[in-house]
């Protein structure tokens, strides 16, 4: 995604008294010494491109997850919806229309608080194998990125995720943002990519090693935040010491603060909800939409 994404908009307007709890999420108690809230607000924008009356439209979009050490407190839409999570954490907000006019516009409001607590991130990590395999755009399998994994290897998941990070860092160049997914070997192969590509080698080269790692994708926040389409942002996370830890080699981000990285969506190659293998929204029907 576009370099320079570390400012951010702080929100203008009080959330207070607009948010409601997300079904089946206890509310959590936030230590000040322990745990930072977040509010996140994001814009819906859609649209009828037709010059007749769509009906009966559908779209599935992701919330902020639900994850070990981030909660998702309270959410309000400005349009009447539902809100169901997935195996992986996922919350999915689902939007219907029943008649939606011809060349119509319509902008949804979403407002988000988040409990990020870095001492709530340690788990037992469920079914690591799903973790260490090769999928599209994350080739571990392939020899070039094998070889490569070996000779970054070292004594410990943590060095080796280090010197993975440096290696990605200092090698890889970034190329602005592509709209097409390039993945781990492309970016190796000519040296360049977006944060998705950087984050594809990062997994593939760990998981060659044998050390779970994952692509994930959300925004990197300083406070609470208006965050536009072009904020958001791909990154790595590397699993040893009984917790995903955020390993950023675009932004240079090893280690990343927990309460900067709010996760949207978990990447995998096999469809676990509405939203399927699309990147951050899908829509049953004509409707246009950006988020």
């Amino acid at each position: 995604m576009p370099a320079g994404l570390a400012r951010r908009s702080i929100l203008a307007l009080p959330l207070a008294g607009l948010l409601a709890p997300v079904p089946g999420v206890a509310h959590a108690e936030c230590d000040a010494r322990r745990c930072v809230l977040r509010h996140l607000r994001f814009f819906l924008k859609t649209s009828n491109p037709l010059d007749r009356a769509l009906l009966e439209q559908r779209l599935w979009c992701y919330l902020p997850a639900n994850l070990a050490g981030q909660r998702v407190v309270q959410t309000h839409v400005s349009v009447p919806h539902q809100i169901y999570p997935d195996a992986l954490g996922h919350l999915i907000l689902e939007l219907s229309f029943d008649r939606f006019p011809p060349f119509a516009h319509k902008i949804v409001t979403i407002d988000a608080t988040l409990a990020l607590n870095g001492s709530e991130r340690r788990q037992e990590l469920a079914a690591p194998r799903e973790w260490l395999a090769a999928e599209r755009f994350i080739e571990s399998d392939h020899p070039q990125i094998g070889l490569l994994a070996r000779q970054l290897g070292r004594s410990t998941p943590a060095l080796s995720a280090r010197a993975i990070f440096e290696w990605v860092q200092g090698n890889i160049r970034y190329a602005g943002y592509l709209a097409e997914d390039r993945g781990a070997l492309q970016a190796l192969l000519t040296s360049q990519g977006d944060c998705t590509e950087y984050a594809d080698l990062v997994v593939a080269l760990c998981r060659a090693l044998g050390i779970p790692a994952r692509m994930v994708g959300g925004y990197v926040v300083d406070g609470d935040a208006v965050v536009l389409p072009q904020d958001y942002h791909n990154w790595a996370e590397v699993f040893w010491d009984g917790q995903w830890q955020v390993v950023d080699a675009q932004k240079g981000d090893w280690l990343g603060a927990s309460a900067h990285y709010v996760v949207f969506r978990i990447y995998r190659d096999v469809a676990s909800n509405p939203v399927g293998l699309a990147h951050r929204f899908r829509i049953s029907g004509d409707l246009k939409a950006t988020l």
